[in-house]
């Protein structure tokens, strides 16, 4: 298997390029590549931590999993074998050195299952790692859709409830952010659709509604004078990385949620609530927006441009393409408007 993009072939390279979201990704690969009888394990302990992740991921996959073959123990601080299927399988104990108070953290990720909670133990401290709730957390897709930012691992796959009969009140703009070092993209799905897919280091912004998901926002375009990429530094500031090619450098732009093309060597965007764009004749843009409005995004239609608004009103450089009650939009290939205003499923 591979981690960080690096081939695993000793318990040294796990341990060195461990990531808890990328191996629950590949955690087939974990048992097809890393059993003792491909990998060398210099220690007892070590070949014992590998059985109780083995015992753990086989009672994830199975349709009808049986009783588990390690528990935890949190009085002794230690995993313990409940069953032995061999006769030389001689009962043991496998202290850990897990924090006390990360216990009751961990069985808000694992629940009543004493299996995972055992495996993840294990391989915790066969990656001789202290415990990472964050990244259970993540890794088991527990995130807070409430959230005005949400915070993804790069390589897996979320769903995100998305029923447009249900959609009431203004809608909202929400942040998703791709963090770790998994070199996989993040699938977005919204109920089990695809959305689009985002890198590490990469964001989005997905326009909602009364907990459903509505519109997952352009995050990447280019023409043929610019490349524009929006992304997130440490910090999670937001920034769209602009490419010039015609120049050959690069540029950042803070605090931008939506931007779209302009013809072949222009693009416009929105900041702090206001529209810019690079073209020369961008004035009629500047004053699209009234004082007061709360714009989403805006998007390229032909020679013309639309802005949503948090109250479903669309205002565009072309009064005949003006709505009302919207609440998402689709521009098609040869640049004809399209408006989902379907309220409440009618």
């Amino acid at each position: 298997m591979k981690l960080n993009d690096t081939l695993i072939t000793s318990p040294d390279d796990f341990a060195r390029h461990f990531s808890f979201v990328e191996f629950w990704i590949k955690h087939d690969l974990f048992l097809r590549d890393l059993n003792p009888e491909r990998i060398f394990y210099a220690t007892d302990r070590q070949r014992q931590l590998y059985k109780v992740v083995e015992a753990w991921l086989k009672t994830e996959e199975s349709e009808t999993p049986e009783p588990p073959t390690y528990v935890f123990d949190e009085t002794a601080r230690a995993i313990i074998r409940t069953t032995v299927s061999e006769p030389d399988e001689a009962p043991c104990t496998l202290p850990v050195q897990i924090n006390g108070d990360a216990v009751p953290a961990m069985k808000s990720v694992t629940g009543t299952n004493a299996a995972r909670t055992a495996g993840i133990l294990a391989l915790y401290e066969l990656a001789e790692k202290p415990l990472d709730i964050t990244d259970l957390k993540t890794a088991f897709a527990e995130v807070d859709l409430d959230s005005d930012e949400i915070i993804l691992q790069a390589g897996i796959t979320k769903n995100f409830p998305s029923d447009l009969s249900k959609i009431r009140g203004k809608l909202t703009l929400k942040k998703i952010r791709i963090c770790g070092t998994s070199p996989l993209e993040t699938r977005i799905l919204f109920n089990g659709k695809e959305a689009g897919t985002l890198k590490s280091g990469e964001c989005a912004y997905v326009t909602a509604a009364n907990g459903q998901f509505i519109e997952l926002l352009d995050h990447r375009l280019e023409n043929e004078r610019y490349c524009l990429n929006l992304r997130c530094a440490e910090n999670g500031k937001t920034y769209l990385e602009i490419y010039d090619k015609k120049q050959e450098r690069v540029e950042r732009q803070e605090d931008i949620t939506s931007f779209a093309l302009a013809g072949n060597e222009d693009y416009v965007y929105l900041y702090k609530k206001k529209i810019r764009s690079t073209r020369a004749d961008s004035d009629k843009l500047y004053y699209l927006l009234d004082l007061g409005d709360e714009p989403l995004y805006i998007k390229s239609a032909g020679r013309h441009f639309i802005v949503l608004l948090n109250d479903g009103t669309v205002k565009s450089t072309d009064k005949t393409c003006e709505r009302h009650g919207v609440f998402s939009t689709r521009v098609t290939p040869n640049g004809k408007i399209e408006y989902n205003d379907k309220r409440h499923g009618k």
